[in-house]
């Protein structure tokens, strides 16, 4: 199905089409600005907000990869030393998920990285990599809690099942 621009006619690509828009996010509506704005509405603050004139924004893609996926997640600025390392936990990264995410469902009250630490034997930069790569896959959220760590006192996130 075909849908053209409610503004200029163009025809809309089919994935603004389905995201709910009938209009180029470039496109403005056939009026002058009545603050004053020489170069029309699309430059006006006020019309933008008051016609809601912003471009549309695509809608979020869903990023929840199967905790069972193997994942190591490296920057792109980071040395080569880390991506070495990143490959060899690779093979066992997905396991390392499940028992996060089964440890943190089980508990009920959700649990902080010392605790996954403490839980598993894991140095700290292991459980807590796995941890985020939990949470940036959508598995786990900040409970918006924190526990104080033992060693140190410091507050410490509480994560719990997104």
């Amino acid at each position: 199905m075909t849908v053209n621009c409610r503004y200029c006619g163009y025809r809309l690509d089919p994935f603004w089409v389905e995201a709910g828009y009938d209009y180029h996010g470039t496109c403005q509506p056939d009026f002058d600005c009545p603050h004053g704005v020489e170069r029309g509405p699309r430059y006006c603050p006020f019309c933008r907000r008051d016609h809601n004139l912003h471009p549309p924004q695509p809608p979020e893609k869903p990023r929840r990869r199967a905790v069972e996926t193997p994942t190591a997640l490296v920057g792109h600025n980071h040395p080569q030393t880390s991506i070495d390392a990143a490959q060899r936990v690779l093979p066992s990264s997905s396991s390392k998920r499940r028992m996060i995410l089964d440890a943190i469902r089980e508990s009920g009250d959700g649990l902080c990285d010392w605790q996954l630490e403490h839980q598993f034997q894991w140095k700290h930069e292991s459980a807590s990599a796995c941890r985020r790569s939990l949470v940036k896959d959508g598995w786990l959220k900040d409970s918006g809690r924190t526990r104080p760590v033992p060693d140190t006192g410091n507050a410490a996130i509480v994560w719990e099942v997104a």
